[in-house]
């Protein structure tokens, strides 16, 4: 049985411990986290309340991990407001655990992107190293991953299996190892997830299993979550399921189009998001070039396979992020400034730099604000004629300000800005994958 480690040991942050009981009734217990070390809590209760961090990396070794062994914790930290981020280090190619017929590497792939959505997991990396061998890949290796995966989200603090791998299977073991290095090296707390000895005791009797407990003392924390948070969460991030369709695109570039609505506003959203790069899925919001990915050459080929529909799942994660970002910069009042033509502006300068002695500063104000809004080419083209007239610089404000006045321009009234959104205000239309093919 693992044990803790000493809160005086060298270079091995403090663990924290939570339990995972089977009760009866509608609750499950995980995970949860202490900031900084401080003496064993042994012969204590453990606490019941999540510490405050902006960014937790869970470093796991197949998809599932996150979810069976960390999911509660991470879902109820998303409650609390943390950035949650998901490294797996394998695609879990070596499971015998078939739930569904299709290539497995890809099965496994759409679920976890499916469960981070669940669990409300921001970003998510999932790397290629061989499942039931990752202690063969080289510490320094995997090490460095989790290096490279928390420097791009920032993490304050990892989240793991407890050094014992929890269930027998070294892969776990493994990854904690990386984490805890990694930690080390970062100077940030590492958070285990464990069970009680006398949980793992029954489920070994009961199943055959391998897992690993400890102590009631070693137990820092012990959060409760009721499962129909996550079942909620769940029906949200299964929108792709709705209307969805797909065809082959002979030489065109795979990828997927949605067709979305903000709460209730009128207008239709359309993203095309291509697969992922090293920064991720691409998102284009043009809502023409989003319609020409979406068009169909006649009898092409119907496809929409297991592994196209589990890649869905991130890509309207990337898809509805892209139109939260663009709708709330549009609800920024500093983002609906008008757009004033190069024209306009020089002739604002102009009336600020030669105001004639006649003209009223508040009179010479108004002609800015009268100036200073978008106008089509046609008044553009005389406030041009004005500007670039033989007259004196004076001679040139008064005649704007006669132009101004036989146009009737006025201030414009500032924009109302739309409301700011968040995910859930996103409703998913419609989707159609399209499939890249080489031509023949």
């Amino acid at each position: 049985m693992a044990t803790r480690p000493s809160a005086t040991s060298p270079n091995i942050p403090q663990w924290v411990y939570v339990g995972c009981r089977r009760r009866q009734e509608d609750r499950h217990e995980g995970p949860a986290y202490r900031p900084k070390p401080r003496p064993s809590s042994r012969g204590t209760r453990p606490a019941a309340r999540l510490p405050r961090w902006d960014r937790v990396l869970a470093v796991v070794a197949h998809p599932d991990d996150e979810s069976f062994g960390l999911g509660a914790v991470l879902a109820a930290m998303v409650g609390e407001g943390a950035e949650v981020g998901v490294l797996c280090l394998t695609h879990g190619e070596a499971s015998t655990l078939h739930g569904v017929d299709g290539d497995l590497r890809a099965v496994r792939e759409g679920e976890l992107a499916e469960a981070a959505g669940v669990l409300g997991a921001r970003r998510t990396w999932l790397l290629d190293h061989p499942d039931g061998a990752l202690s063969d890949v080289g510490m320094s290796v995997v090490v460095a991953d989790v290096l490279s995966a928390a420097s791009a989200m920032s993490a304050e603090a990892f989240m793991v299996f407890d050094p014992s791998g929890v269930t027998g299977h070294p892969d776990h073991a493994t990854a904690t190892a990386a984490a805890l290095r990694a930690a080390d090296i970062l100077d940030i707390p590492v958070v285990g997830w464990t069970l009680p000895a006398e949980v793992a005791q029954t489920l070994n009797a009961e199943n055959g299993t391998s897992f690993t407990g400890h102590a009631a003392g070693d137990i820092t924390y012990r959060v409760r979550v009721r499962r129909e948070v996550s079942a909620a969460r769940g029906r949200r991030a299964r929108q792709p399921g709705v209307a969805g369709s797909g065809f082959v695109q002979p030489g065109g570039p795979p990828g997927f189009v949605f067709c979305a609505r903000v709460a209730d506003h009128p207008r239709v959203q359309f993203r095309w998001v291509e697969p992922g790069g090293p920064d991720g899925p691409a998102s284009v919001e043009d809502t023409l070039a989003c319609l020409a990915q979406a068009r169909q050459a006649q009898g092409a080929e119907r496809v929409l396979d297991d592994a196209v529909h589990a890649r869905a799942y991130a890509a309207w994660d990337r898809a509805r992020a892209d139109i939260v970002m663009h709708w709330n910069d549009a609800a920024d009042p500093a983002n609906l400034a008008a757009t004033v033509a190069p024209t306009v502006q020089r002739a604002v300068e102009l009336v600020r730099r030669a105001r004639p002695t006649d003209m009223p500063l508040d009179e010479a104000d108004r002609l800015v604000d009268r100036l200073q809004t978008t106008y089509p080419p046609r008044i553009l083209r005389q406030v041009r004629q004005v500007t670039g007239s033989a007259q004196s610089a004076p001679d040139q404000v008064r005649a704007l300000a006669r132009l101004a006045d036989e146009l009737g321009l006025q201030p414009s009234s500032p924009p109302e800005p739309l409301p700011e959104i968040e995910d859930d205000d996103v409703h998913l239309v419609c989707w159609l994958a399209i499939t890249g093919r080489e031509r023949d």
